[in-house]
């Protein structure tokens, strides 16, 4: 058994985290580890991975404002209650930095009919600035068992430099125990470091305390709010129809996506890929592929360049993405973008060396 503090992470199988640090978020990687090591090379090598990249990346445009239903909620009081009273902006206020959850702000609305113009008016304005909340902001795919962050990281947390500065000190100032105080195999000549390095230290905080957005984007909080307030509101048939369809609208009010042309572009390096649409009726999300490589999705192109593993796999390029921790966005390819590099081949060579096991 190991003594208190020692790390203990490879004594389980290196898993996956997407994670974008500006908006605290995080989402497992879908996939099948490869043996012990946890590799994700399956995740390139199925036809239907994905962790919804387009979605958290494609800056759509917002169609025009929903018009709502009017309806009574309540019965009308004679006068405007103070909280009515106040104006628009204060409310807005209310609802957007007053700590509520999604529930409690359905509930506030559901008030009067002035309030529930103000809260759908709120819900938009969420949907409206949380649609591709990754774009532009730092994402990578950490794996437990690193042992340090990427360059990218590093420059963002200036402060995990110092960390592991001050981790590689002690770890040259090696302990040598006086004889008969081994505390058994592998003590003599251990570091006086205890328990996990900086690196996994970060990754392990990062997985602990940013919210799981499997599954769950901005629209699909609301609904679910929805479902859990409205059965307990005691409202009548007609308001609470009228409150599904006005939620409803707001959140499926999304803009029709018509080009077939897309590309990502690598903020940080000023790089970009060709993405094509794939159109598929049955299809529940846009899929897209790299331009050229029907087998290669725009999920699995990220994941060729934004994993960050364990230095001991290095020669693996997988494990060590170049991308990783730099910004992306996906747009409509409108032509030729004056100082931008085109790496679309290059990711199809890598993703064709991921396809054969080669990288």
């Amino acid at each position: 058994m190991c003594p208190p503090g020692v790390d203990q992470t490879c004594r389980t199988t290196c898993m996956w985290n997407l994670l974008s640090p500006r908006t605290r978020q995080r989402q497992e990687l879908n996939y099948q580890p490869d043996a012990y090591s946890g590799s994700p090379q399956s995740f390139l090598q199925g036809s239907n991975s994905s962790f919804g990249a387009f979605e958290k990346l494609a800056r759509l445009p917002f169609p025009p404002p929903v018009k709502y239903n009017q309806m009574n909620i309540l019965a009308r009081p004679r006068s405007l209650s103070l909280i009515e009273k106040l104006p628009s902006e204060l409310i807005s206020l209310i609802l957007g930095k007053g700590g509520m959850t999604h529930q409690e702000i359905i509930a506030f609305g559901t008030c009067s009919s002035e309030l529930w113009s103000q809260t759908l008016s709120h819900i938009q304005r969420d949907v409206r600035d949380n649609t591709a909340p990754w774009a532009g902001n730092p994402l990578l795919c950490s794996g437990t068992w690193l042992t340090n962050l990427p360059p990218a990281i590093y420059e963002r947390y200036p402060e995990e430099i110092e960390a592991e500065r001050k981790y590689q000190d002690v770890l040259a100032q090696v302990h040598v125990p006086m004889p008969g105080t081994g505390t058994g195999r592998g003590s003599q000549g251990r570091s006086t470091w205890y328990g996990p390095c900086p690196a996994r230290v970060w990754n392990w905080t990062a997985i602990s305390d940013y919210e799981d957005v499997h599954g769950m984007d901005c629209r699909q909080k609301w609904l679910e709010a929805l479902i859990i307030g409205i059965p307990d509101a005691q409202l009548s048939p007609t308001a609470s129809k009228n409150i599904w369809s006005d939620i409803r609208s707001v959140v499926h009010n999304r803009a029709p996506i018509e080009a077939n042309d897309w590309i990502l572009l690598n903020v940080t390096t000023q790089q970009c890929v060709k993405l094509q649409l794939r159109r598929s009726e049955q299809a529940q999300r846009p899929q897209l592929y790299v331009a050229g490589a029907q087998w290669l999705s725009l999920d699995q192109a990220l994941i060729l360049r934004i994993c960050w593993g364990p230095d001991a796999m290095e020669t693996h390029r997988l494990h060590r993405g170049v991308w990783a921790g730099h910004c992306f966005e996906v747009v409509e390819d409108t032509g030729t973008r004056a100082g931008w590099e085109d790496v679309t081949s290059e990711i199809v060579e890598e993703g064709e060396a991921a396809r054969n096991d080669k990288m």
